[in-house]
Formats: structure tokens, C-alpha cells, sequence
């Protein structure tokens, strides 16, 4: 179909698709504001949410190689999980985990990290994000991002104790204050859901 220039119809019509629960309907809009306006990373990620939730996971992998550049995938994150979840549904492990590798090394800061982890835990056949972060850590323990990245992932899948043991050597390895907050609060966390308040409460007034 032809549109007017402005996203504004395509988008309308995206959601709309989303609303009546008609899949190619939003797939067609998002698919239009996608190519108008190439800048926006929101409209690729809806895009890419809608081929997801219609289950077209070799049309989203095929649209990521001919319709989309480097720099377009690496401004969404979060089209870099969906586009995780289509190469886990072709079972395309290489693709996978480096696709994994990529949504980690773009995301700018933990509130993202976080959002992309939680997305990639969705994802299906074996955990490509566990497995990745513990094989990362585990070639370069001196590396504080690979620690963080294991940390965080090891505490939302409830793994406490050994979450604590990791952040421990995050605050070892530490070079900002930002890193020993982000260190100290979590294990002040965990440590406070295994039933350990006194350990909490002096991890909490330590940061």
C-alpha cells in the first residue's frame, strides 16, 4: 500500500494491526514507518516486535539483512533481541550468540543492559545469554563490563549466592563509583532476599 510521507499514518496502522490482534496488518505499517523514517530505531523495534509476535521469524531475519544497515540495528537493542529470538527459532546458534554479543555491546548503560537481558531470557531452546555471559567472564575475568553483564544476568535468574561471589569481583575490580553502587546495592539485595539483614544492612550503608 502507499502512504503519505508522514510516519504518522503508518504507524496508526501499526497499532491498529496490535489492537485487533491482526499481525500483518501491523507488520505492514510498522514495515512502511520503518523505511520512511530509517533514523528511528522505535520503528524498526516495532517493526521487529511485530514480526516476533506473528511468529515470521525468517521474514525478520531476512528484512535485518536486506532492508537494514549496521548502524540502523546497532541505535535499537531491543530489535537486536527479537532479531535474537528469530535466529534461536531457526536454530541458528552461531547467528544467535553473536547477535546476543552485539545487543550487549550496544546497549548504553545497565538500565538498558537490563531491559535486553530480561528480553534475551525469553528467548527459546538453550539459554544463549547465560551460556554467553559465563563464557565471556570466564576468557577475560579482568574485564569489569563481562563481570557486570554476568552479575546482573545471575540476578535475575535468582542465582543468588553465586550472583554475590560475582559481585564481589565487580567491586575488586572497580575504577568508578558508579561500578561499587551498582556492585555494593545489588549484593545489599541479594543478600537482604536470603534472610542475611545484618550482612544487608552494612552493604547498604557501605555504598
Amino acid at each position: 500500500p502507499r502512504y503519505p510521507a508522514d510516519t504518522a499514518w503508518p504507524l496508526l496502522l501499526g497499532e491498529l494491526g496490535e489492537a485487533w490482534e491482526n499481525p500483518n496488518m501491523a507488520i505492514d505499517g510498522y514495515r512502511a514507518a520503518a523505511e520512511l523514517s530509517r533514523q528511528y530505531p522505535d520503528n524498526l523495534r516495532s517493526l521487529f516486535a511485530a514480526f516476533r509476535a506473528a511468529g515470521r521469524a525468517q521474514d525478520m531475519v531476512r528484512y535485518s539483512t536486506e532492508r537494514v544497515t549496521t548502524s540502523q540495528l546497532d541505535r535499537s537493542p531491543a530489535a537486536l533481541c527479537d532479531l535474537v529470538w528469530a535466529y534461536g527459532e531457526l536454530n541458528q546458534e552461531v547467528e544467535q550468540l553473536e547477535t546476543v554479543d552485539r545487543a550487549l555491546r550496544v546497549a548504553p548503560d545497565v538500565a538498558t543492559k537490563t531491559l535486553v537481558f530480561r528480553s534475551l531470557m525469553q528467548s527459546p531452546g538453550p539459554d544463549p545469554l547465560e551460556q554467553r555471559l559465563r563464557e565471556l567472564a570466564l576468557e577475560q575475568p579482568g574485564d569489569i563490563d563481562r563481570q557486570k553483564n554476568l552479575f546482573i544476568v545471575l540476578q535475575l535468574r535468582g542465582k543468588m549466592e553465586e550472583a554475590i561471589e560475582v559481585g564481589e569481583r565487580v567491586m575488586q575490580l572497580a575504577r568508578s563509583d558508579e561500578d561499587r553502587v551498582v556492585a555494593r546495592l545489588g549484593q545489599a539485595i541479594l543478600s537482604d532476599r536470603l534472610g542475611r539483614y545484618d550482612e544487608g544492612q552494612r552493604l547498604y550503608e557501605s555504598v
